[in-house]
């Protein structure tokens, strides 16, 4: 692109700015391809296309994430599936379901503070597998820490054990406890209703 070509009065480009002819002969900003996808265009409107244009070369936007690739914007999807800095993100929402009655009253002697636990072992960061697993597990103690009308208001027909986690409101806690199992109640009760 040589300047002679491109006027440089605003008042040329008007034109420009409503022009998406292939082949306009205006001839104060005349035609000029993309150097990357070789799309005709006016010359004033390189810098903008340069932004959208699918085979400009960009950096990964997961370059704050520590990916130095650099690459065609076209092949920014495909690149992402094996990023060395991608963020990994699960899209289903966490649902677990304690495995029997025992664990689950444990469990919640255990975030009420009736029940103590030996401390946790040092856990190396790179086993993310438990790490993760420790993480539901005080997430899912800190629900039992709020009262069982809360929790029970937050469940729903798929997810009829636990709220769905994590809580997407907060919930107040409890300031005491009394050592009861309020479910245990409420199981026998369902179970007499059917007797």
């Amino acid at each position: 692109m040589e300047d002679a070509e491109c006027s440089l009065d605003i008042g040329d480009h008007v034109h420009c700015f409503f022009c998406y002819k292939i082949s306009c002969g205006y001839d104060k900003c005349k035609m000029t391809k993309c150097t990357e996808c070789s799309v005709p265009l006016h010359p004033c409107k390189i810098e903008d296309h340069l932004l959208i244009c699918p085979k400009a070369r960009v950096r990964c936007p997961n370059l704050c994430g520590g990916c130095p690739v650099m690459l065609r914007r076209e092949r920014i999807g495909s690149h992402l599936v094996h990023c060395c800095a991608s963020v990994v993100v699960c899209a289903i929402q966490w649902n677990r379901r304690v495995l029997s009655n025992f664990a689950k009253r444990k469990m919640k002697r255990i975030a009420k503070g009736l029940d103590t636990v030996p401390p946790r072992p040092r856990i190396d960061p790179a086993e993310i597998d438990v790490y993760a697993a420790i993480v539901d597990q005080e997430i899912l103690l800190e629900t039992y820490r709020t009262s069982r009308n809360d929790r029970k208001r937050l469940t729903d027909f798929q997810n009829p054990f636990h709220p769905l986690m994590p809580l997407r409101i907060p919930l107040e806690p409890q300031q005491s406890f009394v050592d009861e199992d309020s479910s245990d109640e409420e199981n026998l009760l369902q179970v007499t209703k059917r007797v």
